[in-house]
C-alpha cells in the first residue's frame, strides 16, 4: 500500500460506483457533522441522522414499486 499505488487505483474504483451512491453519503456524511456540531453525543446523533435515514412504511402487506425493483435486479 503506497501513495503510488493509491493514485493507480482510485480512479477504477471511483468509476466503478454511481455517482448518485457517492452524493446520497455524502449527505449522510453532512447529517453527521451537523449533529456533532450541535452538541449531540454519538448515540443521539445516529438517532437524528436515521430520521433522514430510515423509511418507514405504512402498510406491512407491501412493499413500494421502487424497492421491489431494485430486489428484482
Amino acid at each position: 500500500h503506497t501513495f503510488q499505488t493509491l493514485r493507480e487505483n482510485m480512479p477504477k474504483a471511483l468509476a466503478s460506483i454511481k455517482i448518485e451512491l457517492i452524493r446520497k453519503w455524502e449527505h449522510r456524511a453532512w447529517r453527521f457533522i451537523d449533529a456533532y456540531s450541535d452538541g449531540l453525543g454519538a448515540k443521539d446523533a445516529v438517532t437524528q441522522v436515521k430520521k433522514f435515514s430510515s423509511r418507514r412504511y405504512t402498510s406491512h402487506r407491501r412493499i413500494p414499486e421502487s424497492m421491489a425493483r431494485a430486489m428484482d435486479q
